[in-house]
Order: structure tokens, then C-alpha cells, then sequence
């Protein structure tokens, strides 16, 4: 299981008590980006906890920023072709974009590293919030409780946020140093694997970052 996530998650905080507030304004849209690409993350790490032992894995990945609609479609629409080309030359176009997602769905030898997050094709340390395994359990429940598919837990009043810290290196080694390519037709540890297996193993969703 590949959820899409972003870099934008290190400046989310949740509020349980408040999941489905209504957003108004770019600001809060920002900030409710920033809390959803934070659960993502959550989720990932306690989604794999759930499947611990199932044999099915999961992963949180980034593709970094990418140039596709998604990231026009909140620009005015007069300021959008002066932004195109811009977005060419510094956004990564939408395959680079699907190399991580791609990677964590079809690399083998990385079922260890399950729930953990990855970009550039190699796992990453988060947030201090994105580490918290007890806010992932409570976002689990609340998910269930909101869903409609359980009672769940009832939210508690959240603790006063902790200041962040620039977090401590990966404490795993990155199994793979080379980034993969789809160009290469036979997959190993050390490479990426044929695409044409991506419908036959796994369903990745994708949504890139704006």
C-alpha cells in the first residue's frame, strides 16, 4: 500500500478534537494541506502496524514537486502562463514525480522499512509529530469513528504542542543507493523493476503535490 504524502507534512499539527472543521481562506487551506499530508504520514505508520504480519506492507511516499495541472489549478488563471514556464524549468515533470510511489510499490527488499516514509526513491526521517506513534493509533480510530466502520475512540483534548526539533538521522540505512529508472527491464535489489508489473502487484494511488 503506497500513500502519497509531501514534505509539507513537517508543518502539520492535528487537532483531534476538530478534524472536520470547515476551512475558509487560502491560509487555512494551507495549514489543512499541510494536516492532511501529516495524516497521510500517520496513517502509513499505523496502517502498517495494523498489517504487521500479513505479508502486505505499507508506505508513505513524497514525489516532490511536480509540474502538472494540480499545481496550476490554484493560480489565477492571468498569471498561469507566465507560471508555465517557470514550472518547467524547476518543477519535476509528472514520471519523476511517480519514481517514488513506483519505487515503494515495486522495490523488492525493502518490506522492513514498512511504514516508514520515503523520497528520492530512499526513506527518510520525519517530523517529530509524524513519529508519534500514539497520535497514529488515535488518528486510526477517529479515521474509523468518522467513517462510519466503528465505534472508535473519542478524541481527547490534544496536549500542548512540543517544539520541534530538525530530528535525528535515519537510524536505518538506505538498503538501495541507486535511484531507480524505468528504463531498466530487470529488476533486482539495486534497481527498479519492470512497470509492467505495477497492475499486477499493487495499486498505487497517486496525487502529486501542488
Amino acid at each position: 500500500v503506497v500513500v502519497v504524502s509531501s514534505a509539507a507534512h513537517r508543518r502539520g499539527r492535528l487537532d483531534f478534537t476538530r478534524l472536520d472543521r470547515p476551512v475558509v481562506g487560502w491560509r487555512q487551506e494551507l495549514r489543512a494541506y499541510a494536516d492532511s499530508k501529516l495524516a497521510n504520514v500517520l496513517f502509513a505508520r499505523e496502517l502498517a502496524t495494523q498489517l504487521e504480519g500479513t505479508g502486505v506492507t505499507c508506505y508513505a511516499a513524497h514525489p516532490g514537486p511536480v509540474n502538472s495541472e494540480l499545481f496550476l489549478r490554484h493560480v489565477p488563471g492571468w498569471l498561469r502562463p507566465l507560471l508555465r514556464p517557470l514550472a518547467w524549468l524547476v518543477l519535476r515533470a509528472p514520471r519523476g514525480g511517480a519514481q517514488t510511489p513506483l519505487y515503494c510499490a515495486l522495490q523488492e527488499g525493502i518490506e522492513p522499512l514498512s511504514g516508514r516514509y520515503f523520497a528520492n526513491c530512499h526513506v527518510e526521517e520525519v517530523s517529530p509529530a509524524a513519529r508519534d506513534d500514539r497520535a497514529a493509533h488515535r488518528l486510526w480510530e477517529a479515521s474509523k469513528r468518522l467513517a462510519g466502520l466503528g465505534p472508535g475512540e473519542e478524541a481527547e483534548p490534544d496536549e500542548e504542542p512540543q517544539p520541534e526539533d530538525p530530528g535525528a538521522p535515519c537510524s536505518l540505512s538506505r538498503p538501495h543507493s541507486k535511484e531507480p529508472t524505468v528504463s531498466e527491464p530487470h529488476p533486482s535489489p539495486q534497481s527498479s523493476p519492470d512497470l509492467s508489473k505495477v497492475t499486477h502487484r499493487i495499486h498505487v494511488k497517486t496525487e502529486p503535490e501542488p
